[in-house]
Parts: C-alpha cells; sequence; structure tokens
C-alpha cells in the first residue's frame, strides 16, 4: 500500500500488476529491486518500519516455510519480529502476554506487520494474541511512545536535578573540611604537645632571629635550673600576656642569684622562665590564639559543630543523589 500511494505520486492514476517478481506500471517494468527501494523510501520518508513476524524454537516445516518467507522479506526492508514456541501450561495465558509484549517491544506507533499465520503457540493464540487484541496492541504501542517521550523528559529533568545536587554537594563538603581543618589547626598544636610533656606558647619577641615572628608557636620543655648553658634557647613569659613569651640566647647561669643573663645584656630569674625552646610552628600561633580565651573557644566549637552538620547534610544529599538515580533505573525498567 506504501509502495502504491507514492507511486501514484509520482506518476499519477496507475494500474499496479503483479507477475511473479515483476511490475507493471503504464506499460513500464519495475523489477523487484526496484519496489524494495520504493518500500524503503517510504519508510523513511514517513517515519515508520515494516516488519515481519518468523517463528523459532520448534523444526520442521513450519518454521522452515515462515523463515523462507522472512527471508524473502529483508531485501524489501522488512525487519523480523521473532516468535518462539511456548509449552501449554497452568500460567499459559499470563506468560503469553508478556511474551506478546516482548515482541511488540521493537514496534513503534504507525509501524506496519505482517503477521505470519499461524504462531503454533497453543489455542486461541493468534487470535487472542495478535488479531483479536489489535486495538489493544496498538494502544500499548502509542502509550510506549508517549512513555518513551515521557521517560526522555523525566530523565533531562532528573539529571539536571542530581547534577545541581552533585555541585551542591562538592560546595559544601569542601566548606565542612575547611571547617573542620581549621578546627584542628587551632587546637591540636595547643593541646597534643602537653600529652608528652610540652607546654605551648605563642611567640612575642624574637631576639634570636631563629623563630618566624608571623604567628610562631613555640614548644616548651621544663628543664633544671642549674643545666641553663652557653646558646640555649630560652623562653621568658612576657609581662603583657599570660601566653605569650619572649625569646633569648643564654649567656650565663648565675645559680646563686638564681639568675638567667642573656647575649642583649637583659637578666631574668628562674620562676620568669617558661622552658627551654624545643621546637616552633610557624603561622598556627593566629589559630592557637583561640584556645586560649573564652570567645576563642566559642568560636572554635562553632567552627567545629557547623563543620560536622555540613558534612552530615553533604551525606543526606548524597543519599538523596543515590535515591535518584535508583528511581531513574527504576522507572526506566518499568517504561521498557
Amino acid at each position: 500500500e506504501n509502495t502504491r500511494n507514492l507511486l501514484e505520486e509520482k506518476f499519477g492514476n496507475i494500474q499496479f500488476i503483479e507477475e511473479g517478481h515483476e511490475y507493471f506500471i503504464e506499460d513500464e517494468k519495475y523489477n523487484h529491486e526496484f519496489i524494495a527501494d520504493l518500500n524503503v523510501q517510504c519508510s523513511e520518508e514517513n517515519d515508520m518500519n515494516f516488519h515481519i513476524t518468523n517463528l523459532h524454537n520448534v523444526a520442521g516445516a513450519a518454521a522452515m516455510a515462515q523463515d523462507g518467507v522472512v527471508q524473502a522479506a529483508k531485501p524489501l526492508g522488512f525487519k523480523e519480529l521473532g516468535i518462539y514456541r511456548q509449552k501449554f501450561y497452568e500460567d499459559y495465558w499470563n506468560s503469553i502476554s508478556h511474551q506478546i509484549d516482548g515482541v511488540i517491544a521493537p514496534l513503534y506507533y504507525g509501524d506496519v506487520v505482517i503477521f505470519q499465520y499461524p504462531g503454533w503457540n497453543g489455542p486461541d493464540y493468534d487470535e487472542e494474541g495478535y488479531t483479536g487484541n489489535n486495538g489493544q496492541r496498538k494502544v500499548k504501542i502509542e502509550r510506549k511512545r508517549k512513555n518513551m517521550e515521557k521517560e526522555m523528559e523525566m530523565n533531562k529533568n532528573v539529571e539536571e536535578k542530581i547534577n545541581r545536587h552533585r555541585g551542591k554537594r562538592i560546595t559544601l563538603t569542601i566548606l565542612g573540611y575547611l571547617c573542620v581543618i581549621v578546627v584542628l589547626l587551632a587546637v591540636l598544636p595547643a593541646v597534643l604537645p602537653s600529652i608528652f610533656g610540652y607546654h605551648t606558647y605563642t611567640l612575642g619577641n624574637d631576639t634570636t632571629g631563629n623563630i618566624s615572628k608571623y604567628g610562631s608557636v613555640v614548644y616548651l620543655k621544663e628543664v633544671d635550673e642549674g643545666s641553663w648553658q652557653n646558646g640555649n634557647l630560652v623562653a621568658v613569659k612576657s609581662a603583657e600576656t599570660g601566653r605569650d613569651v619572649d625569646v633569648y640566647y643564654v649567656d650565663s647561669n648565675d645559680t646563686a642569684g638564681e639568675t638567667l643573663t642573656f647575649d642583649t645584656g637583659d637578666m631574668a630569674k628562674y620562676d620568669e622562665i617558661a622552658g627551654k625552646v624545643i621546637a616552633q610552628t610557624p603561622f598556627i600561633g593566629y589559630l592557637s590564639q583561640l584556645c586560649f580565651s573564652v570567645v576563642g573557644i566559642i568560636l572554635i566549637v562553632i567552627l567545629f559543630v557547623a563543620g560536622l552538620g555540613l558534612m552530615m547534610y553533604t551525606n543526606k544529599i548524597s543519599k538523596e543523589i543515590n535515591q535518584m538515580v535508583e528511581d531513574q533505573k527504576e522507572l526506566s525498567g518499568e517504561n521498557s
């Protein structure tokens, strides 16, 4: 019928006569290959496909006959729809219904199907499965097309939503880790050394030139007063704050007077000495100072809670993303 319509558009009213594998149109002869080309052209122009059923899973003349027809139809542009023979059993009709849905899965609305009768699949299979339920199958194919369009649109929307969630998760994850890292940098240098017997102070004045002046933290160890020697780095408690120390080189140790003399000429009593400088860390002092005030401690707690909250929220976002992906897969499975 499609070939006839195409030829009529090309040649006007024609007499369409088939003799074997040749067709006559107004005294002009067109061979079988030409008609096949017209069928393919008509299929492409009208966005439709031609299909023909073929019996499988059974031997004998029935399968050979249907397969022979299919092999002859393929050069004409037909696509095969495989039908598999099912054994009759208690749940036969429910199984057949699913099998028929699988057979028509490649079909789109408007496609042409040639059904080779009989299907050799039990009582009333052909009439009930295909011919008798033609309207129902047609509705299913149309519904499939609409569902595919709907699924594509939904997938697009879901993908956009997933991408937004992923971008949000990355941003919040970075912020959460930054908050926790700031807290660790502030707390650990001030708290951890005390476990090993060291005291932590921030640098006030450095007369030696060996310690960075930019927010350094110095780690001190108490030593016996009589063990101070020339050249030792000594930290003296600052008169301005209780957490700052001034660093000097020891020049001499007057044990009788319980006094240390520094290379600058300054002196300090033993009770003013905070300890011997063992190590120092630059810049961390700016953060560690937060641990030595009420306001700073409150700020550290807020940052820590905020960091944990952000991480928990990003974990929730990850679960939502996984759920959206699973729902998308489930929906795709249902529509297919």
